[in-house]
């Protein structure tokens, strides 16, 4: 039963966290009004999660590659659900960006669930595994959208969030029930140094380049924006010369 259910999860995971992950872009201005913050500050919905995302996809990557891409699958897919909850609950915007933070997780499992259609699969069903689970993604951003808008106009802004906990859970489920062990003999090293620069490269710049009202202090938006471009090339340079780099 497991090897049969494993192809439909692995594309109903993809698609869940390209649905979860697409939530933020549709909601702002609900976020704005509900939270009584300036548009500006409720895009960070969107800007966190796609930070989170980033930073998860090479980190999670290498940890999957190891004995443990199980564990991995189904510890993120705990926060993904963890951070779901966060959003629906009437708590601060604070908190609200914590839980988006969490489901950006989201946005790296699709590459873990490709491995594991390459180890489980023969050759020619991973690859139509593998090419279903790319359009899935797209799909699942494609159908997010309008999901989430329609239920922000019949239940309101926690509707939207309270789809997020509803499939997640399932996701974490199905997950449970057929995600195997990684074949045995592997081992997965995480460049630490390396991770730190790249959270602290692209959090940065995406602060001034969301921020826009920095722009208007050139003394001071100009050597944050030098520091973040140092550092993501300190991280290119660092990584070539690693010895398990976060990419490679």
């Amino acid at each position: 039963m497991q090897k049969r259910l494993l192809v439909p999860s692995l594309i109903f995971i993809a698609l869940v966290v390209a649905v979860v992950g697409s939530l933020g872009a549709p909601l702002i201005t609900s976020v704005s009004i509900s939270y009584g913050v300036p548009l500006d500050v409720a895009q960070w919905t969107l800007t966190v999660a796609l930070l989170t995302g980033a930073v998860a996809t090479p980190i999670l990557g290498r940890l999957g590659a190891g004995p443990n891409r199980r564990k991995v699958i189904l510890y993120s897919l705990i926060l993904i659900f963890s951070g779901s909850v966060l959003t629906v609950l009437p708590l601060t915007f604070v908190w609200l960006l914590i839980g988006r933070a969490a489901q950006g997780i989201g946005l790296s499992l699709t590459a873990l669930m490709m491995g594991v259609a390459r180890d489980q699969l023969n050759r020619k069903k991973a690859g139509t595994t593998i090419a279903l689970l790319s359009v899935a993604s797209t799909i699942g951003v494609g159908f997010g959208y309008p999901l989430a808008g329609l239920l922000t106009d019949l239940g309101g802004l926690r509707a939207a969030y309270g789809l997020g906990v509803v499939i997640t859970g399932m996701a974490l489920m199905m997950a449970w029930l057929t995600i195997p062990e990684a074949p045995a003999g592997r081992a997965a090293k995480v460049d630490i140094p390396g991770a730190l620069m790249l959270v602290s490269g692209l959090f940065i710049l995406l602060i001034v380049i969301s921020e826009r009202s920095l722009w208007d202090s050139y003394p001071v938006i100009s050597p944050v924006l030098l520091i973040a471009i140092l550092l993501l090339v300190l991280w290119v340079w660092y990584e070539k010369q690693a010895a398990s780099p976060l990419i490679g």
